[in-house]
């Protein structure tokens, strides 16, 4: 069992904040990821994640040779290996079954999946696998000296949801417990509370905490310091067809499709003797200006020129990701091939970046090569997708898309009633 004595001294003074570059560079959680995580420091996000719930589960000293943990919505992740060096044992949770949603917890064994994953040898019997759902935990009060979990609070459910699984997280730590968990923050003017994955504004995070039985820290930092890393990039960068980018490139500060999001974490103690304070928001306003107008260069930078996106099949035809393109108007560049001399309809699917998600048609047109661009116009509350098929309803083909903010006059898409469809 390998020791966390030797970790050094953090210089991050409040674990309760969101994430920012200078923190991988934080001696403590330097060490942490090449000796306990045992990887290579980067600026993935859920090492970041790991790490920062491995030092404060260590500095509210909880992680020790008698200590029992419980670990929730944790999949097969690495953490749970890291943690189980340290402890006497580790109940891990996650709604394993054969047709969950979630690609990574399919089985009929949870045990036996967890374990598969181990990426060095663990002893028998301290890790123990279980299904079980994060609003109703199954297991006895006072069970445990501290809990986790790893981006999994804003998919269970809506705000009475969450609230219930903090306070059964209450319920089975013992006196004293502490649960330290990470989840998204979102630089907007309110929560995108989109189902079961919600993005959360940080003063409905706060209230949600505080409407708990747990006590959190009494301050939430959401300062980002100026960085060059901790600029808004693309999150993902599969849409423009460079999948294989995202394996070495992370966003510390996430730009995806009209949203800011940046991880954080929480620390919480079930101390029922401490006064109930509301974690005091720190450093959002000012943090939120400066990365909008980063994220406002960003993308007049991405859409000054042609860009390719990458579509995916649907049915016969094709469609394309959600793309936020600010205001203004935008050029759309079709070129489909195989199409045995059937016309070619392009349809302009909107939708806004939060609730409510449905989505309807903005315009249709047929399109023929040759064609000026197509252009439509954008506005900087919305997201844009194109849907591209045969008239005739045959296969498409292959299609290549292209788009940039308009730089000229092309042809206008016709206008045709909106219809509403599911998101």
């Amino acid at each position: 069992m390998a020791s966390t004595h030797c970790i050094p001294d953090t210089r991050i003074d409040n674990l309760q904040k969101v994430s920012d570059i200078y923190d991988w560079f934080d001696p403590a959680v330097d060490h942490i990821v090449r000796q306990h995580l045992k990887v290579v420091p980067g600026t993935s996000r859920r090492t970041w994640e790991f790490a920062m719930i491995f030092l404060a589960l260590h500095r509210a000293g909880k992680l020790h040779g008698t200590a029992r943990g419980l670990a929730l919505g944790a999949g097969t992740e690495r953490l749970i290996f890291a943690i189980a060096d340290q402890v006497e044992h580790v109940v891990v949770t996650d709604l394993y079954q054969t047709d969950s949603r979630w690609v990574g917890v399919r089985t009929d064994n949870p045990q036996d999946l967890v374990m598969a994953h181990a990426p060095w040898p663990v002893p028998d019997g301290r890790i123990r696998a279980m299904r079980m759902d994060m609003r109703q935990i199954e297991l006895p009060d006072d069970s445990f000296d501290f809990a986790w979990s790893t981006g999994s609070f804003e998919h269970i459910g809506e705000d009475e949801d969450f609230i219930r699984h903090l306070n059964e997280v209450h319920r089975v730590l013992k006196p004293g417990g502490v649960y330290a968990f990470t989840t998204v923050v979102s630089y907007g003017s309110e929560s995108h509370r989109i189902p079961n994955n919600y993005y959360f504004h940080p003063e409905h995070f706060a209230d949600l905490l505080h409407a708990s039985n747990l006590r959190p820290e009494p301050v939430f930092d959401c300062a980002v310091r100026e960085h060059h890393f901790n600029k808004p990039s693309l999150e993902t960068l599969e849409d423009f067809g460079c999948a294989a980018a995202d394996a070495q490139l992370h966003a510390v500060v996430a730009w995806r499709r009209g949203t800011i999001n940046v991880a954080n974490l929480a620390v919480l103690r079930k101390d029922d003797a401490l006064p109930k304070v509301r974690p005091e928001v720190r450093g959002f306003a000012e943090t939120k200006a400066r990365l909008w107008r980063e994220a406002d260069m960003l993308t007049r930078r991405l859409w000054t020129d042609w860009q390719e996106l990458k579509p995916h099949r649907s049915g016969t035809g094709y469609v394309t990701g959600p793309q936020y393109f600010g205001s203004g108007t935008v050029e759309v560049e079709v070129d489909a091939i195989d199409r045995n001399g059937s016309a070619i309809e392009v349809e302009v699917l909107v939708r806004r970046p939060a609730p409510p998600l449905g989505r309807r048609v903005m315009a249709t047109l047929q399109h023929d090569p040759g064609d000026a661009p197509l252009t439509f116009q954008a506005r900087a509350d919305h997201l844009y997708a194109l849907r591209v098929a045969r008239k005739d309803g045959g296969d498409a083909g292959s299609v290549r898309l292209r788009l940039r903010r308009a730089r000229r006059s092309g042809a206008q898409l016709k206008p045709v009633a909106a219809t509403a469809t599911a998101a």
